[in-house]
């Protein structure tokens, strides 16, 4: 997702308007954000998640990703790119985490 991120991060524009341009509550940086990463995104989590319904999980790293840049949890803007990268991989392992443990209550019983 690097390299495609960095082309994609170069068709947003700077990173660092629009990091702030979320954060003031701009949908259309928003609508920017999403339209730049949102296949990258959807790609990682059909390949981390296989067959664990990539689409349920998928607007939830917007979502994580949004509220994160909103409350200031992005320091550096140009580092958007593996920001989103890093939550989509934090939410697959989180859902990999519950099946597992969810498999494992199944096996006790």
């Amino acid at each position: 997702m690097d390299t495609a991120a960095n082309s994609t991060a170069a068709a947003v524009g700077n990173l660092s308007s629009l990091v702030e341009r979320i954060r003031a509550g701009d949908s259309s940086a928003e609508a920017e954000l999403y339209n730049a990463y949102h296949r990258g995104v959807f790609l990682m989590l059909l390949f981390g998640l296989v067959i664990a319904k990539p689409l349920a999980t998928w607007p939830r790293v917007f979502i994580a990703v949004l509220k994160a840049v909103r409350e200031g949890q992005l320091r550096e803007s140009d580092k958007l790119p593996a920001f989103i990268q890093g939550t989509a991989r934090n939410i697959i392992n989180n859902f990999l985490r519950a099946r597992a443990r969810r498999a494992s209550a199944i096996l006790r019983r």
